[in-house]
């Protein structure tokens, strides 16, 4: 894959995010991101998405000057269906945001609101 390849890649996006966040999602858009560096924005946005829509039941919303963005609702936003659920799908949303290149996104806030109630979570691995 390459350079070539990005429109391609990018029309599959979303139905690569449609079955929901699992490892070998996570997997692929690494690798991705490696192959097509220019993929990584929206690679980025899509999967803090996920992660926020696993964690805070809510879509990852990060203002940013240059353009206004409507915050969306659970109610409205498709929920994809992930082959994980409960603790093992929360523990993989919180490692792929340790690991995943994040570089460029602030994410204290959203650490602080969707995080950090994890914290004390009755599930010792979590």
């Amino acid at each position: 894959m390459g350079p070539a390849m990005e429109s391609h890649v990018r029309c599959l996006l979303d139905v690569m995010f449609s079955a929901g966040l699992s490892p070998t999602l996570v997997e692929a858009l690494e690798q991705i991101t490696i192959s097509i560096p220019s993929l990584l924005p929206t690679i980025q946005d899509r999967l803090l998405d996920s992660i926020s829509l696993v964690l805070s039941k809510s879509p990852y919303f990060q203002a940013r000057p240059t353009a206004a963005l409507v915050q969306g609702t659970a109610a409205n936003i498709p929920q994809p269906v992930s082959e994980l659920s409960g603790s093992a799908l929360v523990q993989l949303a919180l490692q792929t945001l340790a690991r995943f290149n994040f570089r460029g996104h602030e994410l204290l806030e959203f650490a602080r609101e969707s995080v950090v109630v994890y914290l004390d979570d009755e599930d010792g691995a979590t």
